[in-house]
């Protein structure tokens, strides 16, 4: 499989829209079609986020390993998905919330680095 075919299905097995997908990532539903379609290619700090995102490795993404496990998370991947999968259970004005919250404490976070470290 090719990467867009792998992030597509990384996707769809969360039942996570195109829309929800590029609002988590702060890019366009249009961004995330066309990385899906293979038309553009994610930048690597994209995939990074995805790998984070789907608790599975670049390498997975890239289609150089079947294995989607990052190597040291095996015992952690399943809380994770599972949260995942419990988040789509939430209704859309809670995920909202969950998102906002989510903005301030990265900004908050942020603040607290250093801007030489930055």
């Amino acid at each position: 499989m090719h990467y867009n075919e792998i992030i597509q299905e990384l996707r769809k097995d969360l039942k996570i829209s195109q829309m929800k997908l590029a609002e988590i990532f702060q890019t366009t539903q249009r961004t995330v079609s066309n990385w899906e379609s293979g038309r553009n290619e994610p930048p690597y700090e994209m995939l990074i986020k995805y790998a984070e995102f789907f608790n599975v490795s670049t390498d997975y993404i890239l289609g150089l390993t079947d294995d989607p496990v990052p190597a040291g998370r095996r015992k952690s991947s399943d809380k994770s998905i599972g949260g995942l999968r419990a988040c789509n259970e939430i209704d859309a004005k809670n995920k909202r919330r969950i998102l906002d919250l989510t903005k301030q404490i990265e900004a908050i976070l942020d603040e607290d680095i250093p801007s030489d470290q930055k």
